[in-house]
């Protein structure tokens, strides 16, 4: 039998990730991307669960680009190939906070998907490994990601990923009760913040958009120009 399950429902799926060095200003909400042409990445496996909340914010499908898995979509965001990409909380904390992941991607510039790996089975994929303590001698993508910032969009709270979990027929009763009673004791945060959390310690804290507030050193043209037109203005009114 299968046990159905919802996750990634309400906040778990509530981050939209843009990238920080080309994107800060221009990237609040789906909305946006739609407005500059742009393109979102997406997990192909959300596809269907997100076509909703893609469709009310106008973003047509020839603006998707549909990825194989987390990692090869954060590259394809770190590269630019898209402005924003829809992650779940807790690939955020791995691929991105935590940079704790290790994944391969095929950055063959001839091969137009980028995905784990290459169309052509001949050519080796590359791997990346985020974590600095364990990337050995090749550390030169170690904390990749640590630029890229989240950004919260009202549309993806109603985000539901409903999946099938297969068990054994005589213990179907035991594994649902298990997963209820996972629930209402409150006992699944524990479970995420010792198996995901703990796991992942934060190594990169979510850079802050750069402000764009005005200093006085920007200012000190305009205040050179104004001083001189008062010192014209009180020049005439006493030659007058």
């Amino acid at each position: 039998v299968f046990v159905h399950v919802n996750t990634y429902t309400g906040n778990l799926a509530a981050y939209y990730v843009t990238n920080n060095k080309v994107q800060v200003g221009l990237v609040n909400s789906l909305s946006d991307i739609k407005s500059a042409n742009g393109n979102l990445c997406l997990y192909q496996s959300m596809a269907s669960a997100t076509k909703q909340i893609i469709t009310q914010a106008g973003i047509a499908d020839s603006q998707l680009i549909l990825m194989d898995n987390y990692g090869p979509m954060l590259e394809q965001l770190y590269e630019g190939a898209c402005m924003g990409a829809v992650v779940g909380k807790f690939e955020r904390r791995t691929f991105i906070a935590g940079a704790n992941q290790a994944f391969k991607v095929c950055m063959d510039p001839s091969d137009t998907r980028h995905w784990t790996a290459c169309v052509n089975s001949s050519t080796p994929s590359t791997v990346i490994n985020l974590n600095p303590d364990t990337c050995g001698s090749q550390c030169q993508y170690t904390k990749r990601f640590c630029n890229l910032i989240s950004v919260q969009d009202s549309l993806m709270d109603s985000i539901t990923l409903s999946w099938e979990m297969p068990v054994r027929t005589d213990l179907e009763p035991w594994v649902s009760m298990a997963i209820i009673g996972l629930h209402t004791s409150g006992n699944l945060s524990v479970v995420q913040n010792r198996e995901i959390f703990a796991q992942n310690p934060v190594v990169c804290s979510e850079p802050a958009a750069p402000s764009i507030a005005v200093g006085l050193d920007k200012l000190s043209g305009t205040f050179l120009i104004c001083g001189g037109f008062v010192a014209l203005g009180l020049l005439l009114h006493f030659l007058m």
